[in-house]
């Protein structure tokens, strides 16, 4: 597996971030309905631009991008709880992997991301994304 597959794990969708030999980091795709209330909400609280929104970017909450993959458009991948005590074979049904943009992007968005644990971006920070 790499950077971007798509895996599926009891019925639910994951974006494979990275692995080491401990943890195995993932980004959760949720469905529609809950991807659209992320979205929203998002809206709602980062259009007010008070002080509090500044401060509530660096929650976790926020750690999402929304894709454009064309079987995953309008979805969220949210890397906010990325660490998972999940052994890589487990992920055995790769389902589809994101669109070079999608990768790109959440590759940036962990790497500049306060919220997200430095493990986790400095993992992120040595992938090299190519179309191949």
């Amino acid at each position: 597996m790499k950077f971007g597959d798509v895996v599926r794990y009891k019925a639910k969708d994951y974006v494979f971030l990275v692995a080491t030999d401990e943890i195995v980091y993932l980004a959760s795709i949720p469905n529609e309905e809950l991807s659209k209330q992320f979205i929203d909400r998002l809206h709602i609280t980062f259009t007010r631009g008070t002080n509090h929104a500044r401060v509530q970017r660096d929650s976790i909450a926020w750690c999402f991008i929304v894709l454009h993959t064309d079987v995953f458009k309008d979805r969220i991948a949210h890397y906010g709880n990325a660490a998972m005590d999940y052994r890589p074979e487990y992920f055995l049904d790769v389902i589809g992997t994101l669109n070079l943009n999608d990768q790109k992007e959440l590759q940036d968005e962990i790497i500049n991301d306060n919220a997200v644990s430095g493990d986790l971006r400095e993992l992120v920070k040595t992938i090299v994304i190519s179309e191949a």
